[in-house]
């Protein structure tokens, strides 16, 4: 199976974890942004989609469980998206 492949096979399973008003991100979204793999963002257009399309589709108050750091709300997610966006959260600008 290929990395992305399984990057994408465990999302969706922690996906499927989403109960109770909480939600454990793993390795996917930190409170100030989407998390690097390995240190790096191989795709981080992707990964905001599937932030976007996956996350934020989840009620408000869904509490945001990441693998580190402190928690946060998709509520406080979906505000800050778009300065992820914008290159002022964890990752790149993307365009760069």
């Amino acid at each position: 199976m290929r990395r992305r492949d399984a990057k994408a096979k465990r999302f969706a399973s922690d996906l499927s974890s989403a109960t109770s008003q909480k939600f454990r991100t793993g390795h996917v979204l930190l409170a100030e942004g989407p998390a690097a793999q390995d240190g790096e963002f191989p795709d981080f257009a992707r990964q905001l989609n599937a932030i976007g399309e996956n996350l934020l589709a989840l009620p408000p108050d869904t509490r945001v469980l990441p693998g580190h750091g402190p928690e946060i709300t998709i509520a406080t997610a979906e505000k800050q998206f778009d300065s992820w966006i914008a290159g002022q959260g964890s990752g790149p600008v993307l365009g760069d």
